[in-house]
C-alpha cells in the first residue's frame, strides 16, 4: 500500500517528467511559432498591398449579364469624357454589394 509520502513523490516525478516532456515540445515549436508570425506579416503586407491602387466609382449602370469586358470599356469611356488620355489599366474590376440590374 502506497503512503502519503509515496504519493507525494510520485506527483513530483510525475510532474518533473511532464515538465521536462513540455520543455522539449516547446523547443521543437519554436521554429513553426516564428514561421507564423513571418508569414502573418507576410500575408498582412500582401492584404495592404492589395488595398492599394483602387478606384471607387459610384453610378455606373448595371446591365443584366453584365461582361468584365464591357465594364472596362464603360470605364475607358468615363475616362475619356474626364479629358484623361492616357488609357485606364485594369488588373481587376468588380461591382461592390448586391446585383441591382439596371439600377446605378
Amino acid at each position: 500500500m502506497l503512503t502519503k509520502q509515496d504519493l507525494a513523490d510520485l506527483r513530483k516525478d510525475i510532474a518533473s517528467d511532464m515538465e521536462a516532456k513540455l520543455t522539449v515540445k516547446f523547443k521543437e515549436l519554436e521554429p513553426v511559432v516564428s514561421k507564423v508570425a513571418e508569414l502573418e506579416t507576410a500575408n498582412e503586407h500582401l492584404q495592404r498591398m492589395a488595398k492599394q491602387n483602387n478606384l471607387i466609382i459610384h453610378g455606373v449602370q448595371e446591365p443584366p449579364g453584365e461582361a468584365l469586358n464591357a465594364l472596362i470599356v464603360t470605364l475607358n469611356t468615363m475616362w475619356q469624357k474626364l479629358g484623361l488620355k492616357e488609357p485606364i489599366l485594369v488588373d481587376d474590376c468588380f461591382r461592390l454589394g448586391k446585383s441591382k440590374p439596371g439600377q446605378s
